[in-house]
């Protein structure tokens, strides 16, 4: 898929030409950076971006998509977004064709029954005709474009990183 694509209704700034580059992978984690590559740089609590931009750049994405002001000194094409962490989760959107805007979500909270009633939520909505999927501490950390595509009857994603 084309970066341009993947940034489809993203505002973004870039020095260079990026929107026929082609990616097989959006991603913010620094160990699933491979040749074709969309790297998005998200700031983490207890997470500095600048101790590991080094490593990031020696991996070589693709792109590096990032909100940060600092000068990256580097040949990859580097894309400023106002919020990386947004942004990430509209590229992965685009990236793999999910609409979020269509599903609707049902969330429960509490101290007790969470998983009961969530569950009971789900049978009901499921035996009214509707498509559904459920997350719960079955599945805890399940991601939800995975569990979201395939409930909606499209194909399972692989996804390594389970913190939803």
């Amino acid at each position: 898929m084309y970066i341009k694509d993947i940034l489809y209704g993203i505002e973004y700034e870039c020095d260079a030409e990026v929107g026929e580059i082609d990616i097989d992978n959006v991603t913010s984690d620094k160990n699933k950076i491979g040749a074709r590559t969309l790297f998005v740089l998200v700031k983490g609590i207890n997470f500095d971006t600048d101790t590991i931009i080094d490593y990031i750049i020696a991996r070589h994405p693709r792109a590096i998509i990032c909100d940060t002001d600092r000068a990256l000194r580097c040949e990859i094409p580097v894309i400023r977004v106002p919020d990386a962490r947004r942004t990430l989760s509209f590229a992965c959107s685009n990236f793999f064709k999910i609409d979020y805007r269509s599903v609707r979500f049902i969330a429960v909270t509490g101290t007790n029954g969470k998983t009961t009633t969530a569950t009971m939520i789900y049978e009901i909505v499921k035996h009214a005709g509707y498509k559904a999927g459920f997350i719960g501490t079955g599945n805890m950390g399940a991601a939800l474009a995975q569990a979201v595509c395939k409930s909606m009857g499209g194909q399972d994603i692989l996804l390594a990183n389970r913190t939803p």
